[in-house]
């Protein structure tokens, strides 16, 4: 339990390390990247499911029931479909959050990681008092391995998206908890790409922060679910990653 607020605290301490140390100019172009990325999963997966299933729900309206009892059952349908659309919505959300958070996950490891490695490299700086350098090729390796694990990540998060189902009322918590973890690892599976390089390698070193990720993952799900917060989430949360590695 201590490893797991210590991970959430790291998100925030992140924060405050980079205010310190006067490191935005590190983060601007893969906060934005970060922003841009969220804003459009978000709408656009929420949008895309809410208009597909309430014209559905516009067809099954147009039914016209005729004589007294069809007048009852004009009016349990209005009933019915009042209250499905309101469930729609927020069924559209939650589902479109789940599936956002799992796309972008999948899409840091590509699009904004990248970017990240100078703010790394200086973050680490500070901590440590020395450049950590690596051979290319190594860098190279390292850069499959993690788009690897993204790609299993989500895949597997799919999965549990789809088991959880049966879960009902429990499946928001499920979830909750399954994202934090990949999330978190996403950050941590940054770290490693100096120290593993082989596939057993990277699950030895993501095993022995299990709940540190889970912890910080949580921090990160929760800014993340803001939209506006996945502007600060990747430079925050490597940072914070950084800071437990390195035991500051």
């Amino acid at each position: 339990m201590t490893s797991l607020i210590a991970g959430f605290k790291s998100f925030f301490v992140g924060i405050s390390f980079i205010q310190e140390h006067k490191l935005w100019k590190y983060i601007v172009i893969p906060s934005l990247i970060s922003l841009t990325i969220g804003i459009l999963l978000t709408f656009g997966i929420y949008l895309s499911i809410t208009t597909w299933v309430l014209s559905f729900l516009d067809g099954v309206s147009k039914l016209d029931f005729s004589g007294f009892w069809g007048n009852i059952l004009d009016v349990i349908l209005w009933l019915v479909l009042f209250i499905g659309k309101a469930f729609i919505h927020l069924a559209s959300f939650v589902i479109g959050a789940v599936i956002s958070i799992i796309l972008y996950t999948t899409l840091a490891s590509i699009l904004i990681d990248p970017f990240m490695g100078t703010l790394h490299e200086k973050v680490e700086e500070i901590i440590t008092g020395e450049i950590i350098e690596t051979a290319t090729s190594n860098d190279i390796k390292s850069i499959v391995l993690g788009v690897v694990f993204s790609l299993k990540s989500a895949l597997r998060s799919l999965a549990w998206l789809l088991l959880s189902m049966m879960t009902g009322p429990l499946q928001p918590v499920l979830m909750f908890v399954v994202e934090s973890k990949a999330l978190g690892g996403e950050s941590f599976d940054l770290l490693f790409e100096k120290s593993s390089f082989t596939i057993e390698e990277r699950k030895q070193e993501l095993k022995k922060y299990q709940m540190h990720m889970t912890g910080l993952g949580m921090a990160k799900l929760l800014m993340i679910m803001t939209v506006i917060g996945t502007f600060i989430v990747p430079a925050a949360s490597i940072t914070g990653a950084a800071l437990i590695y390195h035991n500051k």
